[in-house]
């Protein structure tokens, strides 16, 4: 899965020889760092081998006061279908949502939708003046009916795009829809493959999505799927002891967000015969895959796969990998570019001394779990 391909890496000393390295980079890109290692630095001339290329994003651990957070568009879409009765759910709900509500400030727009077979918006798109109606309005939902969850999730991500075209949204506005359920969904589109394809358009319009299963009883596949789909997160929520530090978990990586809209691309030369993004759709020489937004001190990896055609000794051009991004206090797209490259060589025992085993060793582990879906 994406989520667990683009984890946190373990510092090491790596190899050097041939690896390409991002460099050279302005200061303005201090936000966002990246750095490409090769498993396979050095190949043998003639061959035809598999080069993985690890990309290490690392973002600036700046401080970011609460007062200086970017804002929030923030769409709460509540299950309150008759599964909701079950174990407290409905319980838990209710005291997820209004600590999210309470997190909130005149800074900020709202919306809510609850749902169970009937779509209904409780809050329509506004600023957060007040917050003791709006949790009355919460404490007042009760568990019925059948589960429309495609329904409402639909709606929380037309609700949070009618507040960014009818509000006026600060610049750096960070839009987020969080979807609290059991994900026991029983009418409507139930189709796990098509409500992923709906958050993965959401996340393309830059409406990203969170999920927070509830109770013990409940759909941990589908309700993880959306939150990958959807570029957000996936949380568990299994006591109400835990909400507020689950809370406090997702608003601080809203909060401490420095750089959004980000995207990797990969344009690779005629030596390279097939390119892919481990873990994404999508095959060819010319790759194009969205980040997730970066928080502050946070780091993460994504892993290509290239089929190589070695040729002549010395160096061998593999393309170019661009990295862009937006900080979150600027609206201005920031890019680097870096190119990738092997040497060829006649002698395999030198290009079996340059393996970098760390890459090597995590290339195996993640075709390992591919290979096991």
């Amino acid at each position: 899965m994406p989520a667990k391909l683009l984890k946190t890496l373990k510092k090491s000393c790596l190899a050097a020889l041939a690896a390409t390295l991002l460099t050279s980079v302005p200061a303005w890109a201090a936000t966002l760092s990246a750095k490409a290692e090769l498993d396979q630095p050095v190949v043998v001339q003639g061959d035809t081998r598999t080069v993985y290329v690890m990309v290490q994003f690392e973002a600036d651990d700046e401080e970011i006061n609460r007062a200086d957070r970017p804002p929030l568009n923030l769409s709460l879409v509540l299950d309150r279908s008759g599964s909701m009765a079950d174990a407290g759910k409905m319980d838990y709900l209710k005291r997820a949502a209004k600590l999210a509500v309470q997190q909130l400030s005149e800074r900020d727009t709202l919306s809510i939708v609850e749902y169970d077979d009937a779509i209904t918006v409780m809050v329509n798109p506004t600023r957060v003046n007040e917050h003791r109606s709006i949790s009355r309005q919460i404490d007042e939902l009760e568990p019925r009916g059948s589960t429309n969850l495609a329904g409402g999730l639909s709606q929380g991500v037309e609700e949070a795009g009618d507040a960014r075209e009818r509000l006026a949204q600060a610049p750096g506005t960070l839009t987020r829809v969080i979807l609290m359920s059991d994900g026991l969904a029983n009418v409507g589109e139930t189709n796990p493959g098509n409500i992923n394809r709906m958050v993965r358009d959401a996340k393309g319009q830059g409406i990203r999505v969170s999920s927070m299963g509830l109770g013990r009883d409940y759909d941990e596949d589908l309700m993880q799927a959306i939150a990958e789909n959807g570029g957000g997160r996936y949380y568990y929520i299994e006591h109400p002891t835990q909400i507020a530090r689950i809370f406090e978990e997702e608003l601080a990586s809203l909060f401490r967000t420095t750089a959004r809209d980000c995207e990797l691309t990969f344009e690779g030369s005629s030596a390279v015969q097939k390119a892919e993004i481990v873990g994404f759709e999508g095959t060819g020489r010319a790759l194009r895959q969205p980040v997730e937004d970066f928080y502050a001190g946070e780091k993460r990896s994504v892993l290509l796969r290239l089929d190589v055609k070695a040729g002549q000794t010395g160096s061998l051009d593999l393309g170019q990998l661009k990295v862009k991004y937006r900080p979150v206090k600027g609206e201005a797209v920031q890019s680097f570019t870096a190119p990738i490259a092997v040497s060829v060589t006649q002698d395999a025992a030198a290009a079996k001394r340059a393996i970098n085993k760390t890459v090597s060793v995590e290339a195996a582990l993640v075709e390992a779990e591919r290979g096991q879906k």
